[in-house]
């Protein structure tokens, strides 16, 4: 990023987002899934890894790994299933990974403050009931 007054983390934030529910929905349709993708995985209904439609998958742990062509994306699953959380390390592996993004080493510190500025004012904010675990949301319902 050449200036971080034109940087707006929540737009990352949202296509964080937005890649993560395609690349899900893809393993969901493909596979004909009707549990979690985690539930999925352990009934063996989907392989550890793969690839669907050109997209390489992996699971692990408590998520998955993409790679696609022009980037990457981890998404570690929260409770329930949900895709959609996220913290500031995936995020920014998010935005080094992905060719549309042009950052750089100093913009590290910007993004964090951002990203810890949303915790404060709960732009972001950990599941009701799940306050121990790492991570966010921008719906918590």
């Amino acid at each position: 990023m050449e200036n971080n007054n034109d940087f707006d983390l929540m737009d990352v934030i949202k296509d964080y987002l937005s890649c993560a529910k395609y690349v899900c929905g893809l393993l969901i349709d493909y596979y004909q899934v009707n549990e979690t993708l985690m539930r999925a995985r352990v009934l063996e209904t989907i392989p550890k890894e793969g690839f669907v439609e050109n997209i390489y998958f992996r699971f692990h742990g408590r998520g998955c790994f993409f790679k696609y062509d022009g980037g990457e994306i981890d998404i570690d699953f929260g409770p329930k299933g949900r895709f959609d959380g996220f913290d500031l390390y995936r995020i920014k592996k998010f935005l080094e990974t992905n060719t549309r993004f042009k950052i750089n080493q100093s913009d590290d510190d910007f993004i964090e403050k951002q990203f810890n500025m949303f915790i404060r004012n709960h732009v972001i904010d950990k599941l009701p009931g799940y306050e121990d675990d790492f991570l966010y949301y921008v719906e918590t319902r």
